[in-house]
C-alpha cells in the first residue's frame, strides 16, 4: 500500500512545530524548554502511542557490540 504525502517546506514544519508546542504548552500551563516532553505531547495531547520495539528481536538481527 503506499501513501501520497504533500511536499512541505522546512519553514512550514518548523511553524507547525512551533504552534503546536505552544499550544500544548497554553493547555498546560507552562513554558517549554529543553528538553521537550515529547512523550506527553504524543500520548497525552495528540492521543498517540509511542512505543519503541526491540527490532534486533524481532526481525533476528544480532545486536553489533561497539565497544570492540
Amino acid at each position: 500500500m503506499s501513501m501520497r504525502v504533500p511536499f512541505l517546506r522546512e519553514e512550514r514544519i518548523e511553524e507547525d512545530a512551533e504552534l503546536l508546542l505552544s499550544e500544548f504548552a497554553a493547555s498546560r500551563g507552562l513554558s517549554i524548554e529543553p528538553p521537550v516532553p515529547i512523550e506527553a505531547i504524543l500520548e497525552k495531547y495528540l492521543k498517540l502511542p509511542f512505543e519503541f520495539d526491540d527490532m534486533h528481536e524481532i526481525i533476528g538481527v544480532p545486536r553489533v557490540n561497539s565497544d570492540a
